[in-house]
């Protein structure tokens, strides 16, 4: 693994979990051994639930959703897009589940060899 570019990856998550999160709410991270030979890292927040249309784009670059945008929170859009090419850099993936009831996380799943495809 680029440790530093996977760094930079997580740190974007955090961020977001943070920024985006009930204030004063913990922001939580997991990672787990998939069945499938990945490893997949969760960064969760209890904030408001990312909207599925806004789900959609959220990994394309410069793209901010409409609760970010109207928000007095700034960002360029960037970070999500990196989060994005670092996993897919790795032969792997990332994802979001964002519900009201249970939050928002995101999933970043690599191999957790760098020479087992995904």
């Amino acid at each position: 693994w680029d440790f530093k570019a996977f760094r930079r990856a997580l740190e974007n998550l955090f961020t977001n979990a943070v920024k985006y999160g009930k204030a004063g709410a913990p922001v939580t991270v997991s990672a787990q051994l998939l069945g499938t030979g990945l490893v997949s890292i969760g960064v969760h927040n209890s904030g408001d639930a990312i909207p599925e249309a806004d789900q959609r784009g959220l990994f394309e670059l410069f793209h901010r959703g409409r609760t970010a945008e109207s928000s007095d929170r700034k960002g360029w859009g960037l970070g999500l897009t990196i989060a994005k090419g670092v996993a897919e850099a790795h032969k792997g993936s990332i994802r979001v589940q964002s519900s009201q009831r249970d939050g928002t996380t995101f999933f970043i799943e690599v191999p957790l060899s760098p020479l087992q495809p995904a």
